[in-house]
């Protein structure tokens, strides 16, 4: 754009250099078009692939090509103002493509991180069910002089509650050391573990219960935890500022008549506006009015 101003300078000096000039400039928007046209097309592909990426970027893409492609004839043709126009239309775009696109990367990235701790909720959520009905029976079986049958099935419950705990653990190592999962449910494996040594030694009694217990209120408060903290995040992304944009610069009015010399007035000392500025002043302010 800054070189399609001179175009007319140039095409002043000679016709060669003119033209030299004029097919500068148009090789190389026609290099930015492809370019463009290229980020349209990848645009489009990860659009189809995905319903994170909004396919209006990819025309908005090809709009904007199309915008260089008509730069490049009008600088090719000598037109170096219409030449500019275009070119300050193709660059406003591209700026508000790539702010577009950070946006969408910064949507996608929390998606993918959501989903995926979405699933481990999930998970999580399934164990608990698991951990409660254990409880249940766990409750059921307690008490004193148990027949043979009730404590072989002590076992059983000692199989379950290591089946779960294996489960829990295979999440947590998913999870990772970046998720809250870990640091909120700490020893509950621990304690898992304790259940199922006192289950095979037949030695249940109120502290398996309460032990139980414990672990299946340690599984809910981190699901009511890792929840409360993704509404709070989602919270903060929709209270984010919008990204600054510069307005347009206002338009420039000439007074008909240049301001008559007041000596008279002092700093500070109101005024009344000269008579001569005030139709430029009601211009000055219907041509804010109508700007976008």
């Amino acid at each position: 754009m800054g070189q399609a101003e001179d175009i007319e300078t140039f095409n002043a000096r000679s016709a060669a250099q003119g033209k030299a000039r004029r097919e500068a400039i148009r090789r190389d928007q026609e290099a930015l078009e492809s370019g463009t046209r290229q980020l349209g097309g990848k645009l489009a592909e990860i659009a189809r692939q995905t319903p994170l990426l909004d396919p209006s970027l990819a025309r908005k893409a090809e709009t904007i090509a199309g915008q260089m492609s008509r730069a490049a004839r009008e600088a090719s043709g000598g037109v170096g103002s219409q030449a500019v126009q275009t070119q300050r239309e193709a660059m406003s775009g591209l700026n508000q493509l790539a702010e577009e696109l950070i946006r969408a990367g910064e949507n996608m990235q929390q998606a993918a991180g959501a989903m995926a701790m979405q699933g481990l909720m999930q998970q999580l959520q399934g164990l608990a069910q698991q951990q409660r009905a254990l409880n249940q029976q766990t409750q059921q079986m307690q008490g004193p002089g148990q027949s043979p049958r009730k404590q072989g099935g002590q076992g059983q419950l000692a199989d379950q509650q290591q089946r779960i705990r294996d489960a829990l653990e295979r999440l947590l190592q998913k999870a990772g050391k970046g998720s809250e999962l870990p640091d909120r449910l700490g020893d509950v494996p621990g304690s898992m573990q304790d259940v199922e040594q006192d289950l095979r030694a037949e030695r249940l009694g109120s502290q398996t219960v309460a032990r139980q217990q414990e672990v299946l209120r340690r599984m809910l408060d981190a699901q009511r935890s890792v929840y409360k903290k993704d509404q709070q995040r989602r919270q903060r992304i929709a209270e984010r500022p919008k990204p600054f944009r510069l307005p347009p610069s206002p338009p420039e009015l000439t007074p008909r008549n240049p301001p008559p010399s007041r000596s008279d007035v002092t700093p500070g000392e109101d005024a009344d506006l000269p008579l001569d500025f005030e139709d430029v002043v009601r211009q000055y302010f219907r041509a804010l009015a109508e700007m976008p």
